[in-house]
């Protein structure tokens, strides 16, 4: 009787072992199947998200931009992380965006660390006090300082001055060093525009 028991304990063995890997490698499966879907649409969200939403044609901060409201739904849902609704309304509204990948990040440091360097090899202003010019000389000088104000002003006023600006400006005081540029050809309009980038 314990002969035969344990044949049929060994029976049940070779028949429900192999049965029970294809149950559990078929549920592991699944999952993995579903996190990796669940990870491609957060990294949708997240790109939806980098993007300024849309506004309205009468200017009001409307959310024109339909996407920008699955997004929040799909961060709500797959975030591990509790966010406050305000966040995520000022996000729907587009108040407020993600940032950007950090590869953004590392090309302006990159670009910051570049002009650094530039900045370091640029040669000094002439220190020149104005009783030391006449007539023309003067006018001109003003006319230099006059442009460098106003290129410090606009990168100051603007909301998000990036290193494009900064590279602006110090090629700006080089060739205004070096007379190299018409400095009377700039206005403020230009130098808004560079600010606004």
């Amino acid at each position: 009787m314990l002969q035969e028991a344990q044949t049929v304990a060994g029976i049940l063995a070779l028949i429900a072992v192999p049965i029970a890997v294809v149950i559990i490698s078929t549920q592991v499966n699944k999952r993995l199947k579903v996190s990796e879907i669940s990870a491609q649409y957060v990294s949708l969200a997240i790109e939806i998200l980098r993007q300024p939403a849309l506004g309205s044609p009468d200017g009001k901060n409307e959310n024109t931009f339909p996407l920008r409201d699955w997004a929040i739904q799909v961060l709500v849902e797959y975030s591990p992380v509790p966010v406050s609704a305000e966040h995520f309304d000022n996000l729907g509204e587009g108040e407020s965006t993600l940032p950007r990948s950090a590869d953004f990040f590392e090309e302006n440091l990159n670009a910051a660390k570049v002009i650094l360097k530039l900045q370091a090899g640029r040669p000094k202003p002439l220190q020149v006090t104005t009783d030391a010019f006449e007539g023309d000389d003067l006018e001109l000088q003003n006319e230099r300082n006059e442009y460098l104000n106003l290129a410090a002003n606009a990168i100051a006023s603007a909301k998000k001055p990036t290193w494009a600006h900064a590279v602006a400006v110090w090629l700006a005081g080089i060739d205004l060093h070096n007379n190299s540029l018409s400095y009377k050809n700039w206005s403020s309009d230009n130098l808004g525009a560079c600010a606004v980038g």
